[in-house]
Formats: structure tokens, C-alpha cells, sequence
């Protein structure tokens, strides 16, 4: 008889399971990102949810990543503060893959996730407002070379945005991609961007090895 299993932890249970899902509220960000004025994280990329993040964008896998995406909103609409950030902010948006990695899984984990949070925000519903050209994958560069990697890929797609914008991610390993897209946002009359990711990087070594899985 088959059985469902956990893509976290395989234990035996739902898709991903409320150990994997981190159980408790979204945290500060282990590391500050530039030009982002407040970020917000649900685990490290080292855990049962980074596990599940990597199925949905590895095998791929639309139902894992679907069930991230609400876990998402109902840890957001659980914490007063950042479901605050989405009742007061002019947009919500997310950080592209480029379009190469969104045709070849059929979506695009950050967007499914700013949908989620745009649907309880102010505004109703996510924006997209950054694009992002293909290039080589940021995982198979080092920490230094991914800011020179980033040069050129990412520009505003709407100029007319004003106010604070809520920028959403799947994982934040260095952060030079979080910090490329929220300094492209505030080149236009964005004020402030604040940031809302599933997972960061636990350590220094481990987002220099390139293991996480920002690949753009």
C-alpha cells in the first residue's frame, strides 16, 4: 500500500510536514541584505523546508511548491508585524527566475509565493516589476563573483511604483541578488523594500560552496 511521505523528512505524512514547515513564526534575517530596509525568514536553507524547497524547484515539483506558497501566507498572516507590511505597502513583487528556468519547471516558485501574499494584501494581488535576463546560475559562481554576474540581468519593469514595495524570494543565500533587485526598485520612486523569504543560508561556508538554490 503506498504511503505519503514528507519531501523534508520522509517521514510518513502529508506533503510537507509541520516540523518541516518550521512550526513557528517568520524571523529576522541571520544576515542584513543591502538596500533592503527589513527582511523576514521562516528557516534556514539547511533544514526539512530547504529540503522541500529544493524538490519543488529541483524535480520539479508544482504541488510541493504550491503547499509552500500558502505555508508562507499563513505564517505571514500569523505574525502582526509582517502582515502589517502587506496591509500598508504599495506592491508586493517577487525576484524572477529567468525565463529558461520558468519554462523548463512549468512556474515560478517566488512568484507562486508573492501571489499567496499579494492575495491578503493591500493591494490585492502581486506585481511583477523586476526582470531578470539569463545568464550563468548564481549557485555556480563564488560570493564574490555573483555581484559581477548580477551586472546588466536585472531592470525595473515598471517605473511608476512609489511608496514601499514587499519583495518576496524562495532562498537568500549571499543576498547579492535580493540586494540587486531592491537597489534596481529604489533607482525608481520606491522609498523602501522589505524582503520576506522562505529560507537563508545557514553559514558563511555554505553560501560560499554555492549550495543554495538561487538559480538565475
Amino acid at each position: 500500500m503506498w504511503t505519503r511521505t514528507c519531501v523534508g523528512c520522509d517521514r510518513p505524512g502529508p506533503v510537507i510536514c509541520l516540523s518541516c514547515t518550521g512550526e513557528g513564526a517568520l524571523r529576522p534575517l541571520g544576515e542584513p541584505v543591502d538596500f533592503v530596509a527589513d527582511g523576514r525568514v521562516l528557516d534556514v536553507y539547511d533544514s526539512g523546508l530547504g529540503r522541500a524547497v529544493a524538490v519543488a524547484k529541483g524535480k520539479p515539483d508544482r504541488r510541493t511548491a504550491s503547499v509552500l506558497a500558502r505555508t508562507l501566507r499563513q505564517r505571514a498572516c500569523q505574525d502582526p508585524e509582517v502582515f502589517g507590511w502587506l496591509l500598508t505597502a504599495t506592491a508586493v513583487s517577487w525576484i524572477p527566475s529567468p525565463w529558461p528556468r520558468r519554462l523548463r519547471r512549468g512556474f515560478d516558485l517566488p512568484a507562486l509565493l508573492a501571489a499567496e501574499l499579494g492575495s491578503v494584501s493591500r493591494v490585492g494581488r502581486a506585481r511583477p516589476l523586476l526582470h531578470v535576463s539569463p545568464g550563468v546560475r548564481q549557485a555556480a559562481t563564488s560570493r564574490r563573483g555573483r555581484q559581477d554576474n548580477l551586472r546588466g540581468r536585472i531592470r525595473a519593469r515598471d517605473r511608476g511604483v512609489e511608496g514601499v514595495v514587499v519583495l518576496v524570494d524562495d532562498v537568500v543565500t549571499t543576498g547579492a541578488t535580493a540586494s540587486a533587485c531592491a537597489r534596481e526598485l529604489l533607482g525608481t520612486r520606491v522609498e523602501t523594500v522589505r524582503l520576506i523569504t522562505l529560507c537563508q543560508a545557514g553559514d558563511a561556508a555554505h553560501r560560499e560552496s554555492g549550495h543554495g538554490v538561487q538559480m538565475l
